[in-house]
């Protein structure tokens, strides 16, 4: 159990989707899952993945349409096209996500986005949301490695010269906590209203505005 004290975390890392932003808007949504998996070699893996998480309507219209005689670059170049439509017309900030951002960098945090997402889809929410002013951006799919694996997190604390348990993760996501917590990070989980409390995290926040900035103490 973390105890409360003087030394206060040096690095804010903070997840992009659902956590800073909302992307509620299926047909990008769907894209970008396909764009971040790393097991797709046919039409049937598609199928399976949209299948699985209740995404039928939009595989049946995306094989119908365009997998038949593609090559798979061509594949990723459609998807790639749908996502970052939805991006630019449909994502929407957070409310307390620049106030968060603010208020930890005037604590004298450094401030990081660390995102699944292709450099394309980041660019695009940075030039909208202008307020998300950061130290840096880093994507997960850019260094190789799922926000689940502890490694990506020594990778980010490196960079800025610190250890790992001088930065805290807020994410939404259980298997990113998890990692978070394996390398040895403060982790708070931004739960959107869906948990009272993450077994993973060392806090749980309804949203953002829960924040407080005794949280970063430890």
């Amino acid at each position: 159990m973390l105890q409360t004290g003087n030394s206060l975390t040096r690095l804010a890392i903070f997840d992009m989707d659902e956590t800073l932003v909302s992307s509620d808007f299926v047909w990008a949504e769907a894209a970008e899952k396909l764009l971040s998996s790393r097991m797709i070699d046919n039409d049937t893996d598609y199928s399976a993945m949209f299948y699985s998480d209740g995404l039928s309507s939009v595989v049946s219209s995306l094989q119908s349409r365009f997998f038949q005689d593609y090559e798979k670059s061509d594949i990723f170049a459609l998807l790639s096209s749908i996502a970052e439509k939805g991006y630019l017309e449909q994502v929407t900030l957070k409310t307390g996500a620049a106030a968060v951002i603010e208020k930890v960098r005037k604590l004298g945090c450094l401030t990081v986005i660390l995102t699944a997402n292709r450099k394309r889809l980041y660019s695009i929410i940075r030039n909208r949301f202008p307020s998300l002013a950061v130290d840096k951006w880093f994507s997960a799919m850019d260094l190789e490695l799922s926000k689940g694996d502890c490694h990506i997190y020594d990778i980010i604390a490196l960079y800025f010269g610190l250890r790992p348990d001088e930065c805290v993760l807020f994410d939404d996501s259980e298997y990113a906590l998890l990692g978070a917590r394996n390398a040895g990070l403060l982790s708070i989980c931004v739960s959107n209203g869906e948990m009272e409390s993450s077994p993973v995290a060392d806090y749980t926040i309804a949203s953002l505005e829960d924040f407080r900035e005794d949280m970063l103490c430890v």
